[in-house]
């Protein structure tokens, strides 16, 4: 397609002008909106993704996927409150919507605030996809900043397995590692 010529190119000006267009021409085509926003996140101008998202919110108040959309574009943003409120919106929407329990969970994570809320939204996630190592690692994080660390482990793992050249989910899997560690050298001096 045209987008993904230009993706390639690199000429982000083009892009974001073939993008808005293909929004007018099809503004009830998700996956346009969806590209545009991710196109406005990558090159970090949350505020344009965060009006285009509000907009589409208004047209269609009853899209679940939007409202996670728009409260992911505030977490990256750093807006704790309206990341969120947008979340919470997307969930009373619909419950099951895994992309929003999970990036409400690590939400709290990146913030060490409501751990334990964040440990049951990273559960409710791996059930729905359980075999998505995003939603995983969330959830050995979440484990790991309660001090679960064993849980922690195996959940990691579990991650790796889906995804074994991903070196981040490794780096996890050392960071807890050295956190038990720690705290089994303080319990055994």
């Amino acid at each position: 397609s045209l987008i993904d010529l230009y993706k390639k190119s690199n000429n982000n000006s083009k892009l974001e002008n073939i993008l808005r267009e293909s929004i007018k021409k099809f503004p009830n085509n998700s996956s346009i909106v969806f590209e545009l926003t991710s196109f406005y996140n990558r090159v970090g101008e949350y505020d344009k993704a965060i009006d285009i998202l509000k907009e589409i919110t208004i047209k269609y108040p009853d899209d679940s996927s939007y409202f996670a959309e728009l409260g992911y574009v505030y977490s990256l943003k750093q807006d704790f409150k309206n990341a969120e409120e947008n979340f919470k919106k997307s969930l009373q929407l619909n419950p099951e919507n895994a992309s929003a329990l999970n990036n409400l969970a690590w939400l709290y994570c990146e913030n060490n605030v409501k751990i334990k809320d964040a440990i049951e939204l990273a559960l409710k996630a791996c059930e729905i996809d359980q075999f998505n190592d995003s939603y995983l690692d969330t959830l050995a994080e979440a484990y790991f900043l309660n001090g679960e660390y064993e849980k922690a482990i195996e959940v990691i793992n579990k991650a790796i397995k889906i995804n074994p050249n991903y070196t981040y989910l490794q780096q996890q899997l050392e960071k807890i590692n050295k956190a038990k560690k720690k705290l089994e050298n303080k319990s055994n001096p």
